[in-house]
């Protein structure tokens, strides 16, 4: 990628683990939340490069005006199909997105949710108020961004659980 030329980093997300593994939110979704947040912690260091060196771009690529809508485009349109995904698969709605921010939140967001599905047993998210303890210390932002009530948490919980055990058992039979 000419941007790589210059600034001594790859922006090329097309391989990146985050966004092609599609058990990674699921086995090991801190992981797969930090990834994706330091792609997007970038693209404001990709737009940089194109704006210092725009009179470098050779003739055959965009100019300086479509090359930044394209890296912003491509990165963002990546990460919002895999997010689009992770949402489809535990039966969410994706949440109105308007800016990288709002990406970025609905990332951390989704992340925690699958942490908190992961790491807690269905009893103790039902019965003993971890759902609602996970809620009151985050300002209800499942509830927020994606209309979570407690009723739906078993059936996730399943998904979350049903990806975990499918990867293993994937890398079982690799062996």
């Amino acid at each position: 990628m000419w941007i790589e030329q210059y600034s001594g980093v790859s922006y090329n997300i097309a391989d990146n683990e985050a966004l092609g593994d599609k058990y990674l939110p699921y086995v090991d979704p801190y992981e797969w939340k930090t990834n994706i947040l330091m792609i997007l912690d970038n693209l404001p260091d990709a737009i940089e490069v194109i704006n210092t060196y725009a009179n470098l771009i050779p003739d055959a690529l965009p100019g300086k005006k479509e090359m930044k809508t394209l890296v912003v485009e491509d990165t963002t349109g990546r990460i919002l199909r895999n997010i689009q995904s992770v949402l489809k698969e535990l039966d969410l709605e994706t949440p109105t997105i308007q800016s990288i921010d709002d990406l970025a939140n609905v990332v951390n967001a989704l992340g925690g949710l699958i942490e908190l599905l992961s790491n807690t047993s269905t009893e103790d998210l039902l019965k003993n108020k971890v759902f609602e303890e996970y809620e009151e210390e985050n300002d209800d932002i499942l509830e927020e961004l994606f209309e979570i009530v407690k009723s739906d948490l078993s059936n996730m919980k399943f998904t979350v659980t049903s990806k975990h055990d499918a990867y293993f058992a994937l890398m079982e039979d690799e062996e």
